[in-house]
């Protein structure tokens, strides 16, 4: 199965109420029933993409695959229009922000937009904080 659809899966779920609103609860119950098959060994790739590609989170989707490291929107540069020349850096990589996931089953992720933001607890497991990612390429 193709781990960048794990990926957004576990990643969209933090923001499936801004996105889906009061059908968030049911989609994230139907993403996380998947993603706990996928630690059966089950592919369920196509029935996840099924889940990403409704209307609500199919935008959002696409836009976590368009970005190299598979981040969520928010995280992303935005195009507004702006005709600017990039000043002169020998940095060539993006900063990227700190991702974090539950360390039961990894089955929830959150990435840190930047130190201010407390690091929260996972949806599924109370009481159990995120920790930062196993050595992903974020």
């Amino acid at each position: 199965m193709d781990q960048d659809i794990i990926d957004v899966a576990r990643t969209i779920r933090f923001y499936l109420p801004e996105l889906v609103g009061d059908k968030a609860e049911a989609y994230d119950s139907e993403i996380k029933d998947l993603l706990a098959r996928t630690h059966e060994e089950v592919d369920v790739g196509d029935e996840i993409m099924a889940v990403l590609s409704r209307s609500g989170v199919r935008e959002w989707v696409i836009r976590v695959f368009e970005d190299e490291y598979r981040r969520p929107p928010v995280l992303l540069p935005r195009d507004r229009g702006i005709v600017y020349e990039r000043p002169p850096s020998p940095v060539t990589t993006p900063v990227l922000s700190d991702k974090y996931e539950c360390p039961v089953d990894r089955s929830y992720v959150w990435y840190r937009p930047s130190v201010g933001y407390s690091i929260p607890d996972c949806k599924d497991h109370p009481g159990v904080r995120l920790v930062p990612a196993a050595s992903d390429a974020q």
